[in-house]
């Protein structure tokens, strides 16, 4: 991989949560604009704005699984400006919907939790 686009990319997954702008990236890597696009999908497989979408999302399931930390905070946690288009994107991704994926997880959890306790003695 070029180590302009690792720089690039370890910089995204440090500072997914605040506004990364595509100039602001390539321009730090040295790179014109559209060269940074040609090599960031090149090496990634993706442009830029898919593949923060897609890390935000990721990260943004992870948070879900704590059920005190409301969607919105989870929505700006992961670096959304707004509850729709997070709710849209995380559609589009996931299929589900934010609140859909949380209830699925939770109880995920609650049945793996159930199914990994030893069975009641026999009476």
């Amino acid at each position: 991989m070029d180590p302009r686009i690792g720089r690039a990319i370890v910089y995204i997954e440090r500072h997914f949560q605040s506004k990364i702008r595509l100039e602001d990236l390539s321009r730090a890597s040295g790179l014109s604009t559209q060269h940074f696009v040609y090599l960031f999908k090149k090496h990634v497989g993706e442009t830029f704005k898919p593949y923060l979408k897609r890390l935000r999302i990721r990260k943004s399931q992870e948070l879900m699984v704590d059920p005190y930390v409301s969607i919105t905070e989870v929505c700006l946690g992961v670096g959304y400006q707004d509850l729709t288009t997070f709710e849209r994107d995380f559609k589009r991704l996931t299929n589900m919907t934010p609140r859909d994926y949380r209830k699925f997880r939770i109880n995920a959890e609650s049945f793996s939790r159930y199914a990994e306790q030893p069975p009641p003695p026999d009476v």
